[in-house]
C-alpha cells in the first residue's frame, strides 16, 4: 500500500510539473512571436497583435507636438494585418502611469509593403534616447472586426487643416473669421477667400492660435495655394502668415508677423502675381494656378528657405524678428474678384522640424496568446 501511494504521489507531481511547464510556455508566448517577452501590458484585448516603436539612438531632441513617422508592411496577404484598409492599423501610447490611449494616426497607401504612418508626440524624448522616459509607442494590428480609427490632422501635425469638409460658409476647426468685404467658404474641400471690394486689410480672412502653443523650435509650413490666374487688377495681395496672438492684428499686413509668404502686385510688390517674404523683396513672378508652397523656419535666425516645385530661395528674412510664434494668418486685400476668381487654400500643415531626425523602427512582432 505504501508503494502504490508513493506512485500515485509521484505520478501527481510529475503531472503538475508537465501542466507548469505548459502554462509557462504559454506565458512566454504573450511577449512575442519570435519568443521574446514584453513587460508592457496591452493595451487592447481587440487587437493580436503588436510592435513596439523605437526612434534610434542619434536622433536631436524631439519634442511634444512632433510627428514621427513610421514604415510598416501593411499587406494583408504577407502579414498580420487584416484589413486591406488599414482600419485596422492603429498606434498607443502607453504611459508609465496612467491608462494606454489611442492616437489619431495618418498613412499613406495601405495594403502596401511599405505604408508610412503619422503620429504625434505626446512627450518630449531626450536626445539619442531610443524611447521616451514615461511610456512605450506600439502599433497594433491583427483586428477583422476594426471600424474607422481617428484621423483628425489637428492631433497629428503641431497644426493643420486640410479642409476636406461639406461645404460651408463658416469656416470651423477652430479659425476666427473676419468678412469686411468678402467671405470665407469651404468650397469643393477647400478655403476660399472670396473678395467683393477693393480694400485696405482687414477685407477678408481667418486666422487661429495654436492649440499646443507657441511654436517650440524650428518647423516647417507647408500648404497648397491656388493664386487666380485671371486677375485684371494690378493692387492686391493675399498672404500666409505666422506671427505672434495679441501683436498679430487683421487690420495689418506686417504688424506681430514673424515668418509670412505673400502674392501680391503693387503695394510695395513689384511685377506681376509675385511671391515676397515681406511684400518688398521679390523671390519669383508670375505665379498663377495650383502650387505647392513650402518654408523651413530657423526661429532663431528669423529666417525661412522657401521652396516651390524646383524654385527654392534661402535665407529669407522674418517680416519682424517675433521670438513668439503662436498663431497663424490666412488673408487677402485689395482685391475685388468673382466667385471663380476667389484665391483658394488647401492641405495646410505645420510640422515641428530636427537637426537630426530619429531613425524610426518597429520591433519584433508581438502576440497577445
Amino acid at each position: 500500500m505504501l508503494g502504490l501511494g508513493l506512485a500515485l504521489l509521484l505520478s501527481c507531481a510529475e503531472y503538475n510539473a508537465q501542466e507548469s511547464y505548459l502554462a509557462l510556455l504559454l506565458l512566454g508566448n504573450t511577449g512575442g512571436g519570435d519568443g521574446t517577452t514584453s513587460s508592457t501590458p496591452w493595451a487592447t484585448s481587440q487587437y493580436t497583435y503588436r510592435r513596439r516603436i523605437t526612434f534610434g539612438t542619434a536622433h536631436s531632441l524631439l519634442r511634444a507636438g512632433y510627428t514621427a513617422t513610421i514604415s510598416l508592411d501593411t499587406r494583408t496577404a504577407a502579414t498580420n494585418v487584416a484589413l486591406a484598409s488599414g482600419n485596422d492599423v492603429r498606434i498607443f501610447w502607453q504611459p508609465t502611469v496612467g491608462s494606454a490611449v489611442e492616437l489619431d494616426r495618418i498613412g499613406t497607401t495601405w495594403n502596401n509593403s511599405a505604408t508610412s504612418i503619422d503620429f504625434r508626440l505626446q512627450s518630449d524624448i531626450t536626445a539619442n534616447l531610443n524611447a521616451a522616459g514615461d511610456g512605450e509607442y506600439y502599433v497594433y494590428y491583427g483586428n477583422a472586426s476594426a471600424g474607422t480609427p481617428s484621423t483628425n490632422e489637428m492631433n497629428v501635425y503641431y497644426f493643420a487643416d486640410f479642409f476636406n469638409r461639406a461645404d460651408s460658409s463658416s469656416i470651423g476647426n477652430g479659425w476666427t473669421e473676419w468678412t469686411d468685404a468678402g467671405d470665407a467658404d469651404i468650397i469643393s474641400g477647400k478655403l476660399r477667400l472670396d473678395d467683393n471690394g477693393d480694400t485696405d486689410p482687414p477685407q477678408v480672412g481667418i486666422s487661429q492660435t495654436f492649440a499646443l502653443g507657441a511654436i517650440p523650435d524650428d518647423f516647417r509650413l507647408e500648404w497648397e495655394w491656388t493664386i487666380d490666374a485671371t486677375n485684371a487688377e494690378s493692387i492686391w495681395a493675399n498672404y500666409v502668415l505666422v506671427g505672434t496672438n495679441g501683436t498679430m492684428v487683421n487690420s495689418s499686413r506686417s504688424t506681430g508677423v514673424g515668418a509670412g509668404v505673400y502674392s501680391c502686385e503693387s503695394l510695395g510688390c513689384s511685377g506681376s502675381n509675385g511671391i515676397s517674404n515681406n511684400m518688398a523683396n521679390m523671390i519669383e513672378n508670375n505665379i498663377t494656378g495650383t502650387n505647392t508652397f513650402r518654408i523651413d523656419v530657423d526661429v532663431s535666425a528669423f529666417t525661412y528657405n522657401y521652396t516651390r516645385g524646383g524654385t527654392v530661395a534661402n535665407n529669407l528674412a522674418f517680416v519682424n524678428n517675433q521670438t513668439v510664434l503662436d498663431e497663424i494668418r490666412i488673408a487677402t486685400d485689395n482685391n475685388n474678384f468673382s466667385s471663380a476668381q476667389a484665391h483658394q487654400f488647401d492641405n495646410l500643415k505645420l510640422t515641428l522640424t530636427v537637426a537630426d531626425s530619429p531613425e524610426m523602427s518597429t520591433g519584433s512582432e508581438e502576440t497577445i496568446f
